[in-house]
């Protein structure tokens, strides 16, 4: 393999493996960045709810959450109905990050 130029799927050039694999380091870092800043978003959130009194209740249909759902998501926003009705909606799966709830169909 020459270790010229480079052409990568999206469009540009670098040069030689070493650019390339800063390039997908970067976007590694990036991903994790994100993922890190969404996961402090729920937290955040989840405390908020805990102040507000309202920790442990869905924000779609105001029912409680099951005890073990919060023991295994502490952050979840949904009750399980309301969390499969976003996944079917193309909202986030359960432990992904999410910032305001759906608008979920009754």
């Amino acid at each position: 393999m020459s270790l010229g130029y480079l052409e990568i799927r999206l469009g540009f050039t670098c040069r030689g493996d070493g650019q390339a694999r800063a390039l997908s380091e970067r976007d590694l870092a990036v991903r994790t960045i994100h993922a890190e800043a969404a996961s402090l978003r729920q937290v955040e959130a989840a405390l908020r709810h805990i102040r507000e009194g309202t920790f442990g209740q869905c924000v779609s249909c105001d029912r409680e959450i099951p005890l073990k759902r919060l023991q295994a998501v502490p952050w979840s926003p949904y009750c399980v109905i309301c969390q499969e009705k976003a996944e079917q909606a193309g909202g986030p799966a359960a432990g992904e990050p999410w910032e305001e709830p759906l608008a979920l169909a009754s």
